[in-house]
């Protein structure tokens, strides 16, 4: 076939590609706008050409080179900056100069080259088919292999009874948030007035807190569920990456279940992250616009193109979208009449770094904002600017005698000195900022709770449940292989 379908099949390739990489986690809707956009503007630039050109084959081949090369530099470049040799040559002013002249190069060769090119088409053609069927294959070998577990959270009769003068509840995760004890020995930072002014306003603190998974997928489908979430991986096993399962108990998870049955309304402030955003029960989700085009997918196909160094100019940041949830969640209680369950998850402290400590935007240095760890300065900033921001919100409600229920924790430790089985480093991922407050009761959370007993607590206290308190362990596992879990509890002990 001398007709060049070339384009299309590499203009769809990219998008099918990243697809497969990322399988284990992503849906399938968020690949439908990217891989009908990036066709339909390569198609159009290939016919475009090839009236300028009068010769299709020439445009096809110029058209094809371009995507590759388009699509090819985001990956080469996140291989070169994991590399210790690349050096400068790492930097996009500098890499930037090979990708443009192969495009520049292969475009004069092509437009005055003699050849028929009908050969050369054919054999392209041959072989842009045959990566992208390599590829659907792997898309289509987990579809089918993908294990159908159970989910579903067990009908245990809890009894619980609602009340007249229930209080809302703010479940408030800011991510990465790391314990006090971590950030004085691996951030040289006193966090101790933050956690003074807490106790002022009745809030416990859970002295050398510690999360019970490292993930934060495995830490909020464990602690919604009020269970470990170690038989995931025991039916999926111990190899495999597929995250889809929690990801399904968190949209879908029983906390959210039992309150709604209580008569809450349940309102969710927009992270940037979709499964703590989209939960399947919510009466109102806040901050939550644009996601079809600020997908995570949609920001990985850039960031692994050659717009890489100004991705963050065409979406809607991450920074926006944090600051509007910060500023709604002084006044969510005001949103309905009935009483709340407040589900704010904020990509803080976690990196990237660009907020200052009083929130102030972070002058960046590079034209790539990193998600590295070791930058230990701007995390503290970013600490202050948490710290500052979860006084605010406690000091604009009010705290009467019906006043709610507020945790404010980390879903994980931070990761500087990197995520392996040194007994250090385990310490760094897995302690955590756990602060609750119970207004009304006596009963005050034990010493060691984890975040898997802490609904157990809450339901029992204030809705007459009977629950049984778990044991409280730790898990270890990695992201490269989430349900290949450790038990690291006594390392920590």
């Amino acid at each position: 076939m001398s007709f060049p379908i070339h384009p299309l099949i590499f203009a769809i390739f990219p998008v099918i590609f990243l697809f497969s990489l990322n399988i284990n986690s992503l849906n399938h809707e968020e690949v439908i706008i990217p891989i009908i956009i990036v066709p339909v503007i390569s198609l159009a630039l290939w016919g475009l050409l090839s009236l300028v050109l009068k010769n299709s084959l020439k445009a096809g081949m110029i058209i094809s080179v371009g995507i590759l090369v388009f699509f090819t530099y985001g990956h080469i470049h996140n291989i070169l900056i994991e590399s210790d040799i690349a050096g400068d040559f790492s930097r996009h002013r500098y890499l930037l100069i090979p990708f443009f002249m192969t495009f520049v190069i292969s475009t004069i060769y092509f437009v005055r080259t003699n050849r028929l090119l009908d050969n050369t088409t054919k054999i392209i053609n041959g072989v842009s088919i045959a990566i992208i069927l390599i590829t659907l294959v792997n898309v289509a070998s987990f579809s089918i292999s993908e294990t159908s577990i159970s989910t579903e959270n067990e009908n245990q009769e809890t009894n619980l009874v609602y009340h007249t003068s229930v209080p809302d509840i703010y479940l408030i995760v800011l991510d990465g948030y790391a314990g006090e004890t971590i950030l004085n020995s691996v951030y040289d930072y006193d966090n101790s007035e933050f956690l003074k002014s807490l106790e002022k306003y009745d809030f416990h603190i859970i002295e050398n807190a510690k999360s019970n998974y490292p993930i934060t997928t495995h830490t909020f489908s464990s602690m919604l569920n009020l269970k470990y979430i170690n038989y995931v991986g025991d039916e999926l096993g111990k190899d495999s990456k597929n995250i889809h399962p929690l990801t399904n108990m968190i949209v879908n998870n029983k906390v959210v279940q039992d309150l709604k049955s209580l008569g809450y309304k349940i309102i969710v402030l927009g992270s940037s992250v979709k499964f703590t955003t989209d939960l399947s029960e919510a009466d109102l989700i806040l901050c939550r616009n644009n996601d079809k085009i600020n997908s995570e997918f949609n920001i990985s196909l850039f960031k692994t193109s050659i717009m890489k160094p100004i991705y963050s100019l065409l979406f809607e940041s991450h920074r926006d979208k944090t600051l509007c949830s910060l500023s709604e969640l002084p006044n969510v209680h005001n949103k309905f009449d009935e009483p709340t369950f407040v589900l704010a998850h904020f990509l803080l402290p976690h990196p990237p770094n660009i907020f200052g400590p009083n929130g102030e935007e972070v002058e960046v240095k590079t034209i790539e904002v990193t998600d590295s760890w070791g930058d230990k300065e701007g995390y503290i900033d970013q600490v202050k600017f948490s710290n500052k921001k979860m006084l605010e919100f406690i000091e604009s409600i009010p705290l009467d005698n019906n006043s709610p229920i507020i945790i404010i924790m980390g879903d994980h430790g931070t990761g500087s000195t990197g995520l392996i089985s040194d007994d250090q480093k385990i310490k760094e991922r897995m302690m955590i900022l756990n602060a609750i407050r119970l207004p009304g009761i006596e009963e005050k959370p034990y010493d060691g709770i984890t975040p898997v007993n802490t609904f157990r607590l809450i339901f029992n206290s204030y809705f007459g449940g009977n629950y049984e308190y778990l044991e409280d362990k730790t898990y270890l596992s990695q992201h490269s292989a989430p349900y290949n879990f450790t038990d690291v509890t006594e390392k920590l002990n």
